[in-house]
């Protein structure tokens, strides 16, 4: 397609700031044309107005802005953002093996933020831009529409990489972004359908890896067990990740065949780092029953152990904090 002529081209300021239309265009809107001050090579913007005064207006502001941040020894170009997201990338890599919180961001980076501000550059975003480019996203997505959920946890991402932009020197600033609210929704529990499945599959999966190699056998096993600890107490994945067997302690029952598994873990009580953690424990029944969590048979052992919550949390002296 070719160009768009040039028309109603006017100059100011001795040549250093120029207003001009393309002819063809259905709003006729103003674009201006500024001499980089004190530097080489022009910035182009669209003052967004078919209002020639209001252009004009637009101009002389943008302008006046340029020649302030040039006398602080600000930069007034600036890489784009495509720019900078690929020197995030090396940065990442050069550190050695990236996160995984830097590999998504690079991936959000490249599949939305470097197309929607492709002719951007960093120094030109503001929060209010990003707002626009939120807005955009959730109606242009590569799948099915992103939730408040997603949305949010890429407000963070982006977050981040404007920090590191400040950081760098690129930003004069910080851009503290407006966290969209969540609508509340969670996924679905697990109902007694799910759970029969999800054991009944365990119990074939560690069937099947006796006859493999000790750690395959070993995992299943231990991975198995984690599932049910985590079912059956409650206790969040850091804590049962770092359960040991000093956690662990055993109760007699009225009941000759259970026995009381009591896991002691450590709590929380509010968000301050400083905060006492709260011991608390959680009791497992152990017997030859059946329970909501199935029956599960540990190796080496020919009796069947089920485990169910026989009782709430409740305060212990005895526990001891998990590492």
């Amino acid at each position: 397609m070719a160009a768009s002529r040039v028309i109603n081209q006017q100059s100011f300021h001795d040549g250093k700031l120029v207003l001009y239309q393309l002819e063809n265009r259905p709003k006729q809107l103003w674009l201006c044309r500024i001499k980089v001050p004190n530097g080489n090579g022009y910035i182009y913007r669209g003052t967004g107005t078919s209002d020639f005064y209001e252009a004009r207006k637009f101009a002389d502001d943008l302008l006046d802005e340029l020649r302030i941040k040039t006398k602080l020894g600000q930069s007034v170009t600036g890489p784009n953002l495509a720019k900078m997201a690929e020197e995030f990338e090396t940065h990442s890599r050069a550190k050695g093996e990236p996160t995984n919180r830097d590999l998504a961001i690079i991936a959000f980076l490249k599949t939305y933020a470097v197309p929607y501000f492709t002719k951007n550059k960093i120094t030109d975003i503001s929060a209010k831009e990003i707002a626009k480019f939120f807005d955009w996203r959730r109606a242009n997505s590569r799948k099915k529409p992103p939730t408040e959920a997603t949305i949010l946890h890429e407000t963070s991402q982006f977050s981040t990489f404007l920090r590191w932009c400040h950081r760098r020197g690129h930003l004069d600033r910080e851009i503290r972004l407006d966290r969209p609210k969540q609508d509340g929704s969670r996924r679905p529990h697990f109902d007694a359908a799910d759970w029969r499945k999800l054991t009944r599959f365990l119990r074939e999966w560690v069937k099947r890896g006796e006859h493999k190699s000790g750690p395959i056998h070993r995992d299943r096993v231990m991975l198995t067990s984690y599932v049910l600890i985590m079912a059956n107490t409650g206790v969040r994945v850091g804590e049962a990740r770092g359960l040991r067997w000093r956690d662990v302690e055993s109760e007699p029952t009225s009941d000759p065949g259970e026995v009381n598994i009591i896991v002691h873990v450590t709590g929380k009580t509010g968000s301050r780092k400083s905060s006492p953690a709260r011991p608390m424990s959680k009791r497992i029944s152990v017997g030859y029953g059946t329970s909501a969590a199935g029956r599960w048979t540990a190796r080496g052992r020919r009796r069947t152990t089920s485990f169910s919550v026989t009782g709430t949390a409740r305060r212990s002296t005895r526990s001891r904090r998990v590492s």
